[in-house]
C-alpha cells in the first residue's frame, strides 16, 4: 500500500485565538505539561515543575542556548522638511565593511532609496548602502567608530523581536522572559521556547538527580515564523538556520549508556541533531546550516525524547511534531489540548513526548 502524501490542508484545525498566549505564564515553570507516550498512546497531564518524575539519572537534556537579541527598533526616514515618517526595523545580522552596518528589514520600504538617511532616537544616523530586496537592505553607520560601539548602541533601543502574532506592545517583562535562563550565544530573532519552562531551581532539582545537560546553538530567525502557502509539500523550501554543535555535546550524546534518554529541547534542537547526523545518528560537530525540512515520511536518524510547545495550524513545527510522533496521534493529541484548553505557541504550555 502506497505510503500517503500530506498535504498544507492536512494539517489544518480549529484553534480558538483565546488560546494563543499573549503573555508567559505567572512563572516560568508553572506553565503546563501534557506528558505524551508515542508506544501506549497514554496521555497525562501535569504542571511543568513535575517534569522532575519523568527524568531520571543518567539522562541529558540536550537544549539549545542561542540568546535573542533587542531586535526590534524604529527611526524616521529622512525628509526635505526634516525627519519624515516612522520605519520600523527588524535587525538581522551585522556587516563589517568600511563603515560598520547592520543588515535590517525595513518597513515600510517604500520610497526608501541607496542613500536616504534614518535617524533614531538615541542621535544616530544610518544611510541605506545597499538594498537586497523589497524588505532587507544593509544600513551603515559612517559616524560609529567600529562594530563593538554600533551593536551596543543600537541594543540600547532595542525591544526583544517577540512573534508577529502577538499584537501587544512589548514591555519590559519580556526581555527576561523571551529568553530562556541558560541563553549565552547571541544570534537569535526567536527564543527556543522550549527552553523558556525552565528555572535555575528546576535545574538544581534535576541535577541532584542526576540529569545531566549539553548545549548547541542554533540561531532561530524570522523565518521560523514564515506561512506555508503552498498545498504541494513537496514544492516547500524550509527557512534556513546556522547552527554549532560543540564536539563535548557529541561525545555527551555518543557516549549514552542506551538504556537512557536523550531529551531535545525544542524543535531548533532536534533539527540541528538531525541535520547534523549521519545515517546511523552518529552526530558530527562543528559550525554548520540547516534547510532540512520535517515532515511525515521522514525517517529520524537520531533516538530522542522530544520537549516542544504546541504549534499552530499549517505550521512546519506542526508537521516536525507529525512525523515525530505519527499524524493521527498527533491529531488526537492537539484536539486533547484545545479541548482541556492548553495554551499555544511561543509564550504557551509545553509537552513532553516520551517512548
Amino acid at each position: 500500500m502506497p505510503e500517503k502524501v500530506y498535504r498544507l490542508s492536512d494539517f489544518d484545525f480549529e484553534l480558538p485565538e483565546e488560546l494563543l498566549a499573549e503573555y508567559p505564564s505567572e512563572k516560568r515553570d508553572h506553565s503546563r505539561l501534557m506528558v505524551v507516550y508515542r508506544s501506549t498512546q497514554k496521555i497525562i497531564h501535569q504542571t511543568f515543575s513535575g517534569i522532575v518524575e519523568y527524568l531520571n539519572q543518567g539522562d541529558l537534556l540536550v537544549l539549545n542556548n542561542t540568546k535573542v537579541i533587542p531586535a526590534r527598533l524604529e527611526a524616521r526616514k529622512e525628509h526635505p522638511k526634516g525627519k519624515g515618517a516612522r520605519i520600523k526595523i527588524l535587525l538581522v545580522n551585522p556587516v563589517n565593511g568600511e563603515a560598520p552596518g547592520w543588515n535590517m528589514l525595513l518597513d515600510p520600504m517604500r520610497k526608501i532609496q541607496e542613500g536616504t538617511r534614518l535617524f533614531f532616537s538615541n542621535g544616530m544616523t544610518g544611510i541605506v548602502n545597499k538594498i537586497y530586496s523589497e524588505k532587507e537592505a544593509l544600513v551603515v553607520f559612517p559616524e560609529i567608530s567600529d562594530s563593538e560601539e554600533l551593536r551596543s548602541k543600537l541594543f540600547e533601543i532595542g525591544k526583544m523581536p517577540l512573534p508577529p502574532y502577538i499584537k501587544r506592545k512589548v514591555t519590559d517583562a519580556d526581555s527576561e522572559r523571551y529568553q530562556t535562563v541558560f541563553a549565552k550565544q547571541e544570534g537569535a530573532l526567536a527564543a527556543p521556547t522550549a527552553g523558556l519552562h525552565f528555572t535555575e531551581e528546576l535545574f538544581n532539582q534535576l541535577d541532584k538527580k542526576g540529569v545531566n545537560k549539553a548545549f548547541l546553538t542554533l540561531d532561530i530567525g524570522m523565518g521560523t515564523f514564515n506561512p506555508i502557502y503552498r498545498e504541494d509539500l513537496s514544492e516547500v523550501k524550509l527557512h534556513r538556520e546556522s547552527f554549532n554543535i560543540p564536539a563535548k555535546t557529541t561525545k555527551a550524546i555518543h557516549d549514552m549508556n542506551p538504556s537512557k534518554k536523550i531529551i531535545a529541547v525544542g524543535t531548533t534542537t532536534l533539527r540541528a541533531l538531525e541535520t547534523a547526523s549521519d545515517k546511523n545518528g552518529l552526530i558530527s560537530s562543528g559550525p554548520s546550516h540547516s534547510e532540512l525540512f520535517i515532515k511525515p515520511g521522514y525517517a529520524f536518524k537520531t533516538h530522542t525524547a522530544l520537549l516542544t510547545n504546541f504549534h499552530t495550524p499549517r505550521s512546519s513545527l506542526l508537521m516536525m511534531i507529525s512525523a515525530y510522533l505519527g499524524y493521527d496521534f498527533t491529531r488526537q493529541v492537539y484536539a486533547e489540548a484545545v479541548k482541556r484548553k492548553y495554551r499555544f505557541f511561543s509564550y504557551g504550555d509545553a509537552m513532553l513526548i516520551l517512548d
